[in-house]
C-alpha cells in the first residue's frame, strides 16, 4: 500500500442506541459469533428502549440470538408474548415473498410491511434485522438479493425502523461479485 495514504487500522465501534430511526445498513462477517453478537447488541439496545424488533434470521442464527439476548437479561417469551419481539425464519419469509424467482413488492409489503406495521405500532421505534438477502446471494441470486434491499428501502420510506442486513464475506469471493 502507498505510504502517503493514510488508512485506517480498524473499523468503528457501532453504537446502536444512536442508530437513527432511518437507518439501512448492511455488515459483512466471517464470523458467526461476531454476527450473533453484533446484532445481539442491535437489538438488545432497542429491547431496552421500548423499540419493537423483527428478525428475520436463519434458523440457528435465531436460536444464538435468542441465548444472546437473555444473556444481556431480557426476558426473550415475555418481549415476544407481548408482540415487542418478533422472531421470523429467513426461508420460511423469503418463500412467502419470493413469485417466479424474484422478490414480488405486492407481496413483500403485505407480509413485511404488514409486520412492520403491526410491531412499531404504539412503539418508540423499530430495529429489523435480516438475512433474506444473504439466502438469495447464496444461492446465485443476486439480481433477487438487490431487489429485496430496494424493497427494504421502499418499505422505509412509508414505515420508521432501522434495518441491519448482513451477508457471509465467503459470498463475495469471486470477481464475479465485483459488479453486484
Amino acid at each position: 500500500l502507498p505510504s502517503s495514504v493514510d488508512y485506517p487500522t480498524a473499523a468503528p465501534g457501532a453504537h446502536w442506541s444512536e442508530m437513527g430511526e432511518h437507518e439501512h445498513f448492511v455488515q459483512f462477517y466471517e464470523d458467526d459469533a461476531f454476527l450473533v453478537e453484533s446484532v445481539g447488541e442491535f437489538v438488545g439496545s432497542g429491547l431496552g428502549a421500548g423499540h419493537g424488533s423483527i428478525i428475520i434470521a436463519t434458523k440457528p442464527h435465531l436460536e444464538a440470538l435468542e441465548k444472546q439476548l437473555e444473556g444481556q437479561g431480557i426476558d426473550v417469551p415475555a418481549v415476544k408474548a407481548r408482540g415487542q419481539f418478533v422472531p421470523l425464519d429467513a426461508q420460511e419469509t423469503l418463500s412467502m415473498v419470493m413469485l417466479a424467482g424474484m422478490p414480488d413488492e405486492a407481496l413483500f409489503m403485505e407480509v413485511v410491511g404488514g409486520l412492520v406495521q403491526k410491531v412499531s405500532q404504539g412503539r418508540r421505534g423499530l430495529k429489523a434485522f435480516g438475512e433474506m438477502v444473504a439466502l438469495l446471494w447464496a444461492d446465485g441470486n443476486e439480481e433477487a438479493a438487490i431487489r429485496l434491499e430496494e424493497l427494504w428501502n421502499n418499505l422505509a420510506k412509508k414505515h420508521s425502523f432501522a434495518l441491519f442486513c448482513a451477508y457471509p464475506m465467503h459470498g463475495f469471493r469471486s470477481e464475479s461479485h465485483e459488479a453486484s
